[in-house]
């Protein structure tokens, strides 16, 4: 759920498809949890892309529809005093950010 919303009907609604019946199966109060579910063969899952991409890229998950959902989440860094060392880390999260948006988009690819 983000916002009172779960990414089922986000999922669903930018795919325009009917939302599933989601009063039935599993529910877990963690994704992690869900997607080590989906994992192990016990059902779907619907989840922020970027915490199934190991399982995606080593094939554990696979993705039937090369449909992702940019769900409008934003993170920004602030900081009272400049730094270096806030400079560089920030940095660092900018790569990783960009690393993972590039893996995603070559496993969308790959899936349609």
């Amino acid at each position: 759920m983000r916002g009172g919303e779960s990414y089922w009907k986000m999922w669903a609604q930018f795919a325009r498809i009917a939302a599933p019946d989601e009063s039935k199966g599993h529910h877990f109060a963690h994704a992690m949890t869900a997607l080590e579910a989906a994992a192990d063969e016990m059902g779907v899952v619907v989840s922020a892309p970027a915490l199934a991409l190991p399982e995606l890229e080593s094939g554990r998950l696979v993705a039937p529809f090369a449909v992702l959902c940019d769900c409008g989440a934003a993170y920004h860094a602030v900081s009272e005093t400049p730094r270096r060392s806030i400079d560089l880390f920030v940095q660092w999260l900018v790569d990783e950010a960009r690393s993972t948006t590039r893996a995603l988009s070559l496993l969308t690819q790959m899936s349609r």
